[in-house]
């Protein structure tokens, strides 16, 4: 699997040249989920733009009509209603494959056996 990421700070540890280097956390939670990645290209605003349109089509689509959970698993449990809801929802022949190809996705990702933060504490937090 391969995730797409934007040029943001936590992914992109330093630009040489046209090279990107990627974050040490990001290569932690490459390696911990065994996805692959890459980084939109510069100035290819149809590459982010593909991406910040469906969270934005999602937002509306899910929180619009609700905004207000009493802890973060009720909110996962019904983003993941609606996200399962809109997959099967095929508006075109491409849609129409979402499900499955993600069904596909989810089966060739290794196992979480462990927690893993992607974090790092800030001094004031540590103990």
């Amino acid at each position: 699997m391969r995730m797409v990421y934007d040029n943001m700070r936590v992914a992109v540890k330093s630009f040489v040249g046209s090279e990107k280097h990627p974050t040490d956390a990001l290569l932690e939670l490459a390696g911990f989920y065994a996805f692959d990645f890459r980084f939109c290209n510069a100035r290819r605003g149809n590459e982010k733009g593909t991406v910040e349109e469906t969270v934005k089509v999602l937002r509306k689509e899910a929180f619009s009509v609700r905004d207000h959970f009493d802890t973060l698993e009720e909110a996962q449990a019904y983003l993941d209603k609606v996200c399962e809801r809109m997959n099967k929802t095929g508006k075109s022949r491409a849609t129409a494959e979402i499900a499955r190809l993600a069904e596909e996705d989810f089966a060739a990702m290794r196992p979480c056996t462990d927690d893993f933060g992607c974090f790092q504490m800030g001094r004031d937090h540590q103990g």
